[in-house]
């Protein structure tokens, strides 16, 4: 395969090498390497610049590349096979999740990681796809804009406005929640939360919720709220 096929971190990988060894390389010397134009290289160098927030520099003297701090190198990732063998695994358990916002963040997430492996290592071996198979209860449609904004609450304690459509009804209700903790049991998720009429947590399905937006009012969890306890209590989830 001719190099210009490989993905970008690779030819990243091989920037960042060129430039750690001090030979000073330009963007026409790098473009000849790897079988890509001068201004691919450039676009490269300016990523490793504003992204990666790599100390590059151009000598005039040297007519090249170099790093104002000689120990900076590009992060790479380590990845055994018995690595390589459980993201496998885990890429087969999140199947299950095809209807949520997870199944295409982390898709993303194991792309990254795919462009960061050798040439020579692969996620998708041929033999185990076909010996090795998970079955499990598909998860329930989350709307992708009720997922964000759940998350956003959860993550900074942010009060929940919602639209909420109870099991039997026609019609749709709203709630103003403090979200204590997300659960994901038997394809379906659930939000453990307070709403503004109670002072005990109740459980509402992610799917029933058919809108919602974090908002600026905060809230504190109470210190004596457990997960376990709770769910323990309340063995039937509806």
């Amino acid at each position: 395969m001719s190099l210009k096929y490989k993905p970008q971190h690779r030819r990243l990988t091989f920037i960042d090498h060129q430039i750690s060894t001090g030979a000073y390389p330009n963007c026409f010397r790098l473009s000849k390497d790897w079988e890509v134009s001068p201004k691919t290289i450039q676009r490269d160098i300016d990523y490793l610049r504003d992204e990666l927030a790599a100390p590059i520099e151009y000598s005039a003297q040297h007519r090249g590349f170099f790093y104002t701090e000689r120990t900076w190198r590009l992060p790479a990732i380590q990845l055994s096979e018995g690595d390589l063998f459980s993201i496998s695994i885990a890429e087969k358990v999140l199947e299950q999740y095809e209807n949520t916002s997870i199944k295409e963040s982390l898709n993303t997430i194991f792309e990254k990681i795919r462009q960061s492996l050798p040439a020579k290592a692969s996620m998708t071996d041929a033999w185990l796809s076909p010996r090795i198979s998970i079955r499990s209860v598909p998860a329930t449609i989350i709307d992708k804009t009720v997922w964000k904004a759940v998350m956003t609450s959860l993550s900074e304690n942010r009060k929940l406005h919602i639209l909420f459509q109870g099991p039997g009804y026609s019609s749709s209700i709203t709630r103003l929640l403090n979200p204590y903790h997300l659960l994901g049991y038997s394809g379906e998720w659930y939000l453990i939360a307070v709403d503004g009429s109670s002072i005990k947590p109740k459980t509402y399905g992610l799917s029933r919720i058919k809108s919602a937006t974090a908002l600026e009012d905060r809230f504190t969890i109470p210190r004596d709220f457990d997960v376990q306890s709770y769910l323990i209590e309340h063995r039937r989830i509806t």
